[in-house]
């Protein structure tokens, strides 16, 4: 499954854009502040570990809304668009299969009927804009539907919603209003590229049917390789530290590391459970320990050290190096353990712009 379609309508420096793309490797070249950023934002917003439809998250602000120069009665003035709209469609390879597995552990989701219980709801408006207002303006609780529940997997509910579908799609909308921004995210799929979209009113299955890795020209390893349950990087520490601790030594280890911590932070520690915990929390005690105590989470204090003639943090290195590492980090993920799934990764590279200007000149 690949990104074969992106398409923007009012995001950051962008007032439109229709893009497509191919399997494998997809070049974008063009001057320096022409939007090229943008798109790896907009790709990495849509298809990326967070949820953009996240009510509380601030992934998306007043300045991602596209300005306009207008004329006013001084001459000449600004005006901030309302909404703001991002279009990412899928296309599954005739040869490709789902992850079932992957699909299954994800959170279930509502499928449009067009009556109660009845056959799925077709979209066929071919223009996207009208799509947008068709999908995006339904709410939860305004038509019929089906709820597709992965603990029924004996009855292969995501197998029968998505086995004979090759066309999905993540349709991002969000809007300004007086109470902030509010934004919707919904899912899309379909046959092949004659037949209509169904609709589904919650995208969680995104992460199950393709992994995103962006590097973008700012190199940052704390946010790019992100310890969490849902991120790719997180995925990959958990699968390689899976039964780590039936290894030899490993339980002493972390048993030794726990006692020096406790050595060396005896004294902070009577001197704040005595002057105010026992106070206003009698009973409670606290303790300093460098790494976790609990087995199933032992994957998150995981950080990485590179050695190049000085041994340091991978956060320490320079921008190549880190890109490297992080490259090399993914290729391992989707070779060895997304290894059904699908994956996009977006590097940017600025100074590519520069190569090419030289050699031209």
């Amino acid at each position: 499954m690949y990104l074969s379609r992106l398409y923007l309508k009012n995001f950051r420096s962008i007032e439109t854009l229709d893009l497509t793309f191919l399997p494998g490797k997809n070049v974008i070249v063009g001057r320096n502040n022409s939007g090229k950023s943008n798109i790896i934002s907009a790709i990495d917003l849509v298809l990326g570990d967070s949820s953009p439809d996240y009510a509380r998250s601030d992934n998306i602000s007043e300045t991602d809304f596209f300005t306009r120069v207008v004329a006013d009665e001084n001459g000449s003035g600004s005006e901030v668009a309302q909404e703001l709209r991002i279009w990412c469609e899928l296309t599954r390879c005739s040869s490709e299969s789902l992850d079932f597995d992957a699909l299954y552990d994800c959170i279930g989701f509502n499928a449009v009927d067009s009556a109660k219980f009845g056959p799925r709801r077709r979209f066929d408006l071919n223009d996207l804009e009208q799509r947008f207002d068709s999908v995006c303006d339904i709410e939860d609780d305004e038509i019929p539907r089906t709820y597709i529940n992965p603990k029924l997997r004996n009855q292969l509910k995501f197998e029968q919603e998505f086995d004979d579908k090759y066309h999905f799609a993540f349709a991002f909308q969000a809007v300004r209003s007086g109470n902030g921004i509010e934004k919707k995210l919904r899912l899309l799929y379909r046959e092949d590229e004659h037949s209509g979209w169904i609709l589904a009113l919650r995208a969680t299955v995104r992460n199950a049917l393709i992994q995103s890795a962006v590097i973008p020209s700012f190199r940052d390893p704390f946010s790019q390789l992100r310890v969490t349950n849902w991120s790719w990087y997180g995925k990959l520490l958990r699968h390689l530290t899976a039964g780590s601790l039936s290894l030899p030594n490993v339980e002493d280890a972390f048993i030794q590391l726990k006692e020096a911590a406790d050595a060396v932070f005896a004294s902070a520690r009577e001197r704040i459970e005595r002057s105010t915990l026992s106070v206003a929390f009698p009973g409670t005690s606290i303790s300093f320990q460098f790494s976790t105590d609990r087995n199933s989470d032992i994957y998150k204090n995981c950080v990485i050290y590179v050695d190049d003639g000085f041994k340091s943090l991978l956060a320490e290195k320079g921008s190549g190096l880190q890109s490297a590492t992080i490259i090399g980090l993914f290729c391992y993920y989707t070779k060895e353990v997304h290894i059904r799934g699908s994956a996009i990764m977006c590097v940017e590279e600025p100074e590519l712009y520069l190569i090419h200007m030289h050699v031209a000149s």
